[in-house]
């Protein structure tokens, strides 16, 4: 019979590895045409949807989740990041946004005026 505990052993070993690996690549700076991409203190990840999106869902212990598992990737990077889902406001609809003219005045403004789909 084979010995299992050795499998998980080598398996555990492999991971250890592809994480220092991937560890070693997340140190070393982002550079985009000579400057450093991440020079930001907080990052933060938002998924923007109308509320209808949202209609029916409790999503407050999944965006905790995913809130406490960033803290957990980022620690010892000097990162922060957080994330949050937030809502376009109810007067933006689809048919306001056109393909064509993505910096227009109602885009700009609905980014501007979205809010958290979660207050706490």
């Amino acid at each position: 019979m084979p010995d299992r505990t050795q499998g998980g052993c080598n398996d555990l070993n492999l991971r250890d590895n592809e994480d220092n690996a991937l560890q070693a690549k997340l140190r070393t700076p982002l550079r985009l045409k000579g400057k450093h991409l991440l020079q930001a203190k907080l990052v933060g990840l938002r998924v923007l949807a109308p509320a209808a999106f949202y209609s029916g869902s409790d999503l407050r212990m999944l965006e905790n989740e995913l809130v406490d598992g960033l803290r957990y990737f980022c620690e010892g990077f000097g990162w922060q990041m957080d994330f949050r889902f937030h809502v376009f406001p109810r007067w933006f609809t689809p048919q306001l946004m056109r393909h064509d003219d993505l910096e227009s005045d109602n885009v700009s403004r609905a980014l501007r005026d979205r809010y958290p789909l979660i207050i706490d």
